[in-house]
């Protein structure tokens, strides 16, 4: 005869187990080194808890812009081929933990990874919870990169703004691209990096000196999670040309030198001189510049000047103009003989006209120096 100590322990029991049933399943991935190396192992674990008697889980990948795909179910491989993958499980206190492990992992193996608990209800399968993890493939680029563009000269005018690029492939993470010289005494110089959809490239720019002279360009990349790798690709060696003449002349009208400069017959017009005339003009100094700029303004001010000197005579011409018309008026309507000296002339005419029209009468007047 059960006790009553008896059925209060299996009441607890059943208490738990019924309540255990009820508590929703609940699942959480993680993975412990992210990004992966390639040549690496790939490991994911999912803790689930709760897991009910008709409940399966299920591990599926989904690369970028690829389809999804089941990598396992339950306790079983989905590729029973594939050599590289590998599941285990181990039960926990609360909970059951799943290792999925891919080694020599590859970039392709980059991608979404999730974890899903699928649940069994009359035979149809059903998502009950799922977590995902995103998980990357570090690599370094291929025996092909570096890449470094050539130009279709290496010889420059001092002073001529030289670019020179370097490519590689788009890795996750980027690698870190660096230039460097032969000589040690050039100073270190400074890329600047970009990215596209597939590669990286690094733009070395500078101002051809004659430190410069013979000096080549080294570009490498590495990465810190591949320290035994470095490749790197060179572009030289670079001729800087002085601005000076390269030779002198006799001017025969003259006793000083002329400069000139010796024409290479081998060389043709290519893009790359049409550049380097365009750096050449960059080049310009900024006092050059000023000058200009004064010149321009001087000459604008000479120009408003002129136009308003003649703008003063036009409206000059036009008074005088204006008042022999009306000399001539008054004349014809007060018909006078007048004698005046040149002296006197305009100021004794203007008293003649103010006399007039105050006594306005019409004798004559005679008026003698």
């Amino acid at each position: 005869m059960l006790t009553i100590e008896m059925w209060t322990i299996m009441s607890t029991i059943w208490s738990l187990l019924y309540l255990a049933k009820s508590l929703p399943t609940s699942v959480q991935v993680t993975v412990p080194v992210n990004p992966v190396q390639t040549g690496g192992i790939l490991s994911l674990h999912c803790r689930v808890s709760n897991l009910k008697v008709d409940e399966e889980v299920a591990f599926y990948r989904q690369p970028l812009n690829e389809k999804l795909t089941r990598l396992s179910m339950g306790n079983t491989i989905a590729n029973a081929d594939d050599e590289r993958t590998f599941l285990a499980i181990r039960q926990m206190d609360d909970s059951v933990v799943y290792f999925l492990s891919i080694v020599n992992a590859v970039k392709e193996d980059a991608g979404e990874y999730s974890c899903r608990v699928i649940g069994n209800v009359d035979g149809l399968l059903s998502q009950v919870t799922t977590d995902t993890m995103h998980v990357d493939v570090a690599y370094f680029p291929g025996d092909s990169y570096p890449v470094c563009a050539q130009p279709d000269s290496l010889e420059v005018i001092e002073g001529t703004l030289v670019r020179f690029h370097c490519m590689t492939e788009l890795t996750q993470p980027p690698v870190d691209m660096h230039w460097s010289r032969s000589r040690d005494q050039v100073p270190e110089l400074r890329g600047r990096i970009s990215n596209t959809d597939s590669e990286r490239v690094s733009e070395l720019a500078f101002r051809a000196t004659s430190i410069y002279d013979g000096a080549v360009f080294l570009c490498e990349i590495s990465s810190s999670l591949f320290p035994g790798q470095l490749k790197s690709c060179h572009i030289g060696p670079l001729k800087v040309i002085p601005k000076k003449s390269n030779g002198h002349t006799k001017n025969p009208n003259s006793n000083t030198d002329m400069p000139f400069i010796v024409p290479d017959p081998s060389h043709k017009p290519t893009v790359n001189s049409t550049l380097q005339c365009r750096d050449i003009c960059d080049s310009v100094s900024s006092n050059e510049f000023t000058w200009i700029i004064a010149t321009v303004v001087t000459v604008l001010i000479a120009i408003i000047f002129l136009v308003l000197a003649v703008t003063m005579l036009i409206r000059y011409c036009h008074e005088v103009h204006s008042l022999n018309v009306e000399s001539h008026r008054r004349l014809q309507r007060y018909p006078q003989e007048y004698i005046y000296t040149e002296v006197e002339g305009r100021k004794e005419l203007e008293k003649i006209y103010m006399s007039l029209d105050r006594q306005n009468s019409n004798v004559p007047i005679k008026f003698t120096s």
